[in-house]
């Protein structure tokens, strides 16, 4: 047998033998979760009242200790990009997350979070961005807005946010505008009280927010008339809200009894009480990635990148 027949034969028996290793690997990395030596880590995302989702996070995470006998270990992470750089390390430092959906999609791209439950709010699972205008410029459409003469400026979420900013520019391009045009102009602003005064106040021609403060804004002096003078004249995709994710290495079966007990929860009174402190939960649904399959398609389909969000 010559030597390159040999180097051939030796590469395919080292082939052969990855995804065993590679199993092998995972297996000693799931062996204990859960236990009291070896917690599965929670990591939850910085939103809200910190001292609150703290709060509320241990007191689900003794439940879920009485109801399945898995010890979980809450923590709030600094930020997202954090806790997607922590389910990528080896061997990993998050088995529970708590993402939105732009983190999620990061992380799932990657390979290291799988989703399993999402947070419920007016019996919704998601949400959208909206777009508005200013009632006296006669735009009914993005499309109407993208013909407009003169430069279209639009005030939108600063840049990065999946909610306020790229599935907003989802929408233009999939409307006709050209990621090329120089012309077009987005007015960053930091909330969307900030992008409906800019349209209140006809600085740009239409913009995108994700929740509708116009009647909280009509209570004061400066914008008592927003209701009439700012309209809703379009809205994006339905964007999942953020939800429950769990590492590849947590095993199936610890991975089902904790949905069991988080729904179970989700259904009492005093266990609702706990999960709204987790970002104002009502309940909690079911679900694996499907719900962000819209997004992906959307966003590969008008060449919008994971890349272009930030965490």
């Amino acid at each position: 047998m010559g030597n390159n027949t040999k180097r051939s034969v030796i590469l395919m028996a080292v082939a052969a033998m990855l995804p065993l290793l590679s199993l092998l690997g995972c297996s000693r990395e799931q062996a204990d979760l859960g236990t009291e030596q070896k917690p599965l880590v929670w990591l939850l995302s910085p939103e809200g009242d910190l001292d609150q989702l703290q709060n509320s996070a241990k007191q689900i995470t003794t439940i879920i200790y009485e109801l399945t006998g898995l010890h979980v270990e809450p923590s709030i992470a600094d930020s997202e990009a954090l806790i997607v750089a922590a389910l990528a390390e080896r061997p990993v430092a998050a088995h529970m997350t708590t993402l939105s959906s732009a983190a999620y999609l990061h992380a799932s791209d990657q390979g290291s979070s799988t989703a399993a439950l999402l947070g419920m709010q007016d019996g919704e699972n998601y949400f959208r961005a909206y777009f508005i205008s200013h009632a006296g410029s006669d735009i009914e459409s993005l499309s109407d807005f993208l013909s407009r003469d003169g430069t279209p400026g639009m005030a939108i979420a600063k840049s990065g946010a999946l909610s306020g900013h790229i599935m907003p520019l989802v929408h233009l391009r999939e409307a006709g505008l050209d990621p090329e045009n120089e012309d077009f102009s987005f007015n960053e602003q930091n909330d969307d009280e900030g992008v409906i005064t800019a349209v209140y106040r006809r600085e740009v021609a239409a913009g995108a927010i994700t929740e509708d403060l116009r009647e909280e804004l009509s209570a004061t002096e400066e914008l008592d008339d927003v209701l009439e003078q700012v309209v809703i004249f379009g809205r994006t995709n339905q964007i999942p809200r953020r939800g429950l994710q769990f590492s590849p290495v947590v095993p199936e079966s610890a991975q089902r009894q904790i949905i069991n007990a988080l729904l179970q929860q989700s259904e009492k009174p005093e266990g609702q009480e706990r999960i709204r402190g987790l970002y104002g939960w009502e309940s909690l649904s079911e679900h694996g990635d499907e719900p962000y399959g819209p997004i992906r398609e959307l966003m590969r389909s008008t060449g919008v990148s994971l890349e272009d969000m930030s965490l």
